[in-house]
């Protein structure tokens, strides 16, 4: 039998998320502590759109590997797709508590920190 996990790997980095959604779903059932399974079908879930459906895969991966930086990333970018700014913004600061040094997390915080700054401001006038 095929190793689902490499199977679903070999789809995702071929551009084919929808196709690796199923194994992917299928590993989670059959390994509910797998996190890499979980942070992979987060991935697969927001590259076709499913945003909230990634947040939980990316909630269950940070679950089970709460000191990995760049799952707290990852749920952070799913959050402010899903147009979820505030929590978005609380994923990146917990990446960064973790890894201070993590550049996509400074990034990603202090650009969304900005928008969420002015947005408070443009409603105060």
């Amino acid at each position: 039998m095929p190793d689902l996990f490499e199977e679903a790997k070999s789809l995702l980095d071929a551009g084919d998320a929808a196709g690796a959604v199923p194994l992917l779903e299928e590993l989670t059932r059959q390994e509910p502590d797998n996190w890499r399974a979980f942070a992979h079908l987060g991935v697969a879930y927001a590259k076709v759109g499913h945003y909230e459906t990634a947040i939980g895969a990316f909630q269950r991966a940070v679950e089970l590997n709460p000191n990995a930086a760049n799952l707290r990333y990852n749920l952070g970018q799913a959050y402010e797709f899903a147009g979820v700014p505030e929590q978005a913004l609380h994923a990146y600061d917990q990446a960064l508590e973790i890894r201070p040094d993590y550049p996509l997390a400074q990034q990603a915080f202090l650009r969304l920190k900005k928008k969420l700054d002015e947005q408070a401001a443009s409603t105060e006038l």
